[in-house]
């Protein structure tokens, strides 16, 4: 069998679920074969094997060497993050290789060291996700996951049926390996002003029965807690349809201070006093915004990350020209291991290097002239953003330090702001200049130009969701005499 035949033969067994522990896509079966076959691993295997390529090797142990080699890279470098996630990335391709030819042979993989760091691959989500039919960008993905894993409260806002529950919910079934049990979503009503659809209450004619909710928010918050390396996620749709803080504020409060939530004052029939919300429980909120909502207060976007949901000419174009059969059963993850991986990450500390420092500064000083600065939370969660987006993309194309930035900008900065035209013009225009790495033109004049010129601007930017966002809440702000980040 020659490398092109092997090379052939290792994408129908990656695909094949019956064969693998992961089945990857077509997209990251690129990437893995890219990567396998560039000029660094030919000279690794060269150097170890002496052979060109690693499709020559069908020894186990020969392979083990490589990935030795670049997993004793990763550790080598492990104060700079790129080099640790170019090496870790290097020895999941290889490992993915190794997992071929012990199929192929006919022998057991050789047992791994459980106690190492887990490396979860967005790559694997992605791939998931793609199977199902759904139409996302994949950075669009990226961004939700690392900040789910910075801070485990997302909202997801913007056009009704653009599809923000779809991913979320095919976000959950790509991670989760038993949906059903692990995946609880729920519709948010406009009568809510207490937390008994979420929590329950004591039964008031019967103080020693305490009434489950009916949403099952509770029982899934229950097992979360005795299954704690598993995902568990709660999807509450449309979540400004009722005013936040009167039916959510147990759930803000309990994820920052880690303290109990006071259920009653026994403990009988499963329902224990008190509950700590667990680590491994992931909040996802969607909001629509229109006349029939609730704006959220800077509480409430000052505990989350926001992602903002736009459908472009080209996304559009795309899902009109496509036969969509969506079914997202068919990203169900392959084995526990893919969600245990990603509860991992999130319970773990990230540090960010610092590479942030200048650019949050800048922005917090323009901020603070509308009373809009960021406090110590904002900060280390951006920071706790950075940190995973630059170590766990493991995809061809990773996001760039840039895009890295701008996502956070974007998602912890911009929501929070809103006012008069006149409040936000200095703010928006000092904004708009830091978004460029050269002088460009004044917000002023940018606002008057045809579309297509200003996104001729927007593409030489730095920051070009950070930039996009600015240049729209200038507009509107123009317009109506007042702006915020959420826009009908």
């Amino acid at each position: 069998m020659n490398i092109n035949e092997r090379i052939s033969a290792f994408r129908e067994f990656a695909k094949d679920s019956s064969k693998t522990s992961s089945v990857l896509g077509n997209s990251s079966l690129d990437s893995y074969v890219t990567s396998l076959t560039k000029y660094e691993m030919a000279c690794v295997v060269r150097l170890l094997c002496g052979t060109s390529s690693i499709f020559e090797l069908n020894s186990p142990d020969a392979i083990q060497g490589v990935l030795n080699f670049f997993r004793s890279q990763k550790d080598a470098f492990a104060s700079d993050a790129k080099l640790t996630a170019h090496y870790r990335d290097m020895a999941s391709y290889v490992l993915k290789y190794l997992e071929f030819v012990c199929y192929e042979s006919g022998v057991p993989m050789p047992s791994e060291d459980t106690d190492e760091n887990p490396a979860f691959s967005i790559a694997k989500v992605i791939s998931s996700i793609q199977q199902t039919g759904l139409l996302y960008d994949e950075e669009l993905i990226k961004r939700f996951a690392f900040s789910l894993l910075a801070k485990p409260f997302v909202v997801l806002s913007g056009l009704s049926g653009s599809g923000k529950t779809q991913l979320a919910l095919a976000f959950a079934h790509a991670i989760c390996q038993n949906p059903d049990e692990q995946i609880c979503i729920v519709p948010v009503g406009a009568d809510w002003t207490n937390r008994e659809p979420l929590l329950g209450y004591v039964n008031a004619l019967a103080k020693d029965d305490y009434v489950m909710p009916e949403s099952g928010a509770l029982q899934l918050i229950l097992n979360a807690i005795k299954d704690e390396k598993k995902p568990y996620f709660l999807i509450l749709d449309e979540m400004n349809m009722s005013y936040v803080e009167r039916y959510f504020a147990d759930f803000l409060s309990g994820m920052e201070s880690r303290k109990a939530i006071k259920l009653w004052n026994k403990n009988v029939s499963g329902i224990p006093e008190e509950i700590v919300l667990p680590r491994n429980l992931f909040i996802v909120g969607t909001i629509n915004v229109d006349e029939t909502t609730y704006m959220f207060s800077p509480k409430v976007l000052d505990r989350s990350s926001v992602i903002e949901f736009r459908v472009v000419h080209s996304e559009m174009e795309k899902y009109l020209n496509t036969a969509v059969n969506v079914k997202i059963k068919l990203g169900k993850a392959s084995d526990a291991s893919v969600g245990q991986e990603f509860v991992k990450v999130a319970v773990s500390n990230h540090i960010s290097n610092g590479e942030s420092k200048d650019v949050l500064l800048s922005f917090f000083d323009e901020l603070k002239k509308i009373g809009a600065e960021f406090g110590y939370r904002s900060a280390k969660e951006i920071n706790s953003f950075v940190a995973i987006a630059s170590e766990y993309d493991d995809t061809l194309q990773a996001l760039s330090p840039e895009r890295i930035k701008d996502a956070a900008i974007m998602q912890k900065l911009l929501p929070k702001m809103h006012g008069s035209f006149k409040t936000l013009k200095p703010v928006l225009s000092a904004m708009w200049k830091f978004c460029f790495a050269e002088d460009t033109e004044e917000l002023q004049s940018v606002v008057n130009l045809s579309f297509t010129k200003q996104e001729d601007i927007i593409g030489k930017s730095i920051y070009p969701l950070t930039a996009d966002k600015v240049l729209r809440m200038y507009r509107n702000a123009m317009a109506n005499g007042f702006a915020s980040y959420s826009e009908a």
